[in-house]
Order: C-alpha cells, then structure tokens, then sequence
C-alpha cells in the first residue's frame, strides 16, 4: 500500500556507517591528495583549535552518528542505489570546483 509512507520518517542512509577518518581519506583520494591525519583526544582538540573552531564543531565531529535505513528498507522497499563512499568522493570532487 503506498499510502504507508504517509506521515511516517525515513533514514534515507547507507547500509553502513563511513568513520571520520574513513571520511577524510576519501575526501583527499577524491581530490588527488593523501589525507594527513592526526588523532587526538577531543580536550586536546578543543584546547589546540580554540577560537580558530568553535566547540560545538569539535564536539560534532565527536560524536556517533549511524543511522539505519531498516524501516524504510521493510515498510517502503527503498535500496540504497550506491555507496556512502561513492556518495562521499562525488560530492569531494564537486566541491573542489566550486570557486
């Protein structure tokens, strides 16, 4: 029945979650670069990027953000059509022409 959808929310997502790290590697393959990562603990962070990026950012780069896409795979039959990789890459090299 297709009036199901009505009313009701979907995670439109991918099947599967793509780490920070992962994120940022694909963004500098995608662009021609190799990504220069430095891990630190999020007070370190804060204390190292103070007035240069807001907490709240830092925070948000923190946190855990998966999301499942099963309700609207069982209640709609939605499939993601590609990967967050590929979704991620795309939108990488679209924005490095933006001027």
């Amino acid at each position: 029945n297709r009036y199901t959808a009505i009313g009701e929310v979907y995670n439109v997502t991918c099947d599967r979650a793509v780490t920070l790290r992962r994120y940022v590697e694909l963004c500098a393959e995608a662009v021609g670069t190799k990504a220069n990562i430095a891990c630190l603990p999020l007070d370190e962070m804060l204390e190292k990027y103070k007035g240069v990026c807001g907490p709240i950012n830092l925070r948000f780069l923190s946190y855990h953000m998966c999301h499942s896409n099963q309700k609207a795979r069982t209640q709609i039959r939605w499939t993601p059509s590609c990967t967050a990789e590929k979704i991620i890459m795309d939108t990488a090299r679209w924005a490095a022409t933006l001027k």
